[in-house]
């Protein structure tokens, strides 16, 4: 498989307060947690709890509130050649 462009420095996390926590992690939801990503490129970005799309956006970032507990996972696509394309798909970070 040929890479479509360099994802070096995508991060997908929740931050708590001055907490951070990466993907992989297991967590509790609390008020005022929000799941934010950053990638190096600016594409289309579907941020999905639990297999279903909860928001979407474009740039080179993305934010959003937890109000529910679930598996989220963040896919970045960028257009080549004129066709949309997923460049980035992220490991989970589970919520209960």
């Amino acid at each position: 498989m040929v890479a479509r462009a360099d994802s070096t420095g995508f991060q997908l996390e929740v931050q708590e307060g001055d907490k951070r926590h990466a993907m992989g992690s297991r967590l509790k939801l609390e008020p005022g947690m929000r799941l934010a990503g950053k990638a190096p490129l600016a594409g289309e970005w579907k941020i999905a709890r639990n297999g279903m799309v909860v928001q979407e956006g474009t740039g080179r970032a993305m934010e959003m509130e937890l109000k529910e507990p679930g598996v989220y996972r963040a896919e970045v696509w960028l257009e080549i050649a004129g066709e949309k394309r997923v460049w980035i798909l992220s490991n989970p970070i589970y919520v209960r």
